[in-house]
């Protein structure tokens, strides 16, 4: 059973809208989400608009995008002005499996208290492990306060260990 496609929409080279229908016409039709991996990192009125509009319309047909939270909240606050009214959900990138990435210890416990903060939109988080169950920094929203999250996590290989760019497999 398949519950999600993630696509990278901005690297298919022959990208035409009737693609978009195609794969929400399979979605309805075989019950799963389509998550663009986007990872929009900027501030909230730029990822507004690139989430609602241009060539991708990512908004109007992706149920689930994710986002870096190094711009600040702001990110979250635009993305969910065009997503929450559609039903969308974002995952915020707590952790990453890249070799040497810099989303760790405290940048994750942040992510965490962002999304607890803003539980109407971010569904869950891109990490290696369970990270809603971390305590918060000074002044955070406590663990346990607020809705479950989904994980998902990145760099899953059955067979390889990595790509030879730094990606590193479980």
């Amino acid at each position: 059973y398949m519950c999600c496609i993630k696509t990278h929409i901005d690297i298919v080279e022959d990208f035409d809208h009737d693609l978009i229908v195609q794969l929400q016409q399979l979605a309805d039709k075989h019950d799963f989400l389509i998550w663009e991996d986007r990872k929009f990192a900027d501030i909230g009125n730029t990822v507004r608009l690139q989430y609602s509009s241009g060539i991708y319309k990512i908004a109007s047909w992706a149920h689930i995008t994710n986002a870096h939270l190094v711009p600040g909240e702001g990110i979250i606050t635009g993305l969910s002005s065009v997503g929450r009214p559609l039903g969308r959900g974002l995952l915020l990138l707590a952790e990453m499996s890249a070799a040497g990435n810099l989303a760790t210890g405290e940048y994750t416990a942040k992510n965490v208290e962002a999304a607890r903060r803003h539980s109407e939109f971010v569904m869950g988080f891109v990490a290696m492990k369970r990270v809603d169950e971390l305590e918060p920094t000074a002044g955070g929203v406590a663990a346990g306060e607020g809705p479950d999250y989904v994980i998902m996590t990145p760099g899953v290989g059955l067979d390889v260990k990595g790509d030879g760019m730094g990606q590193q497999y479980r």
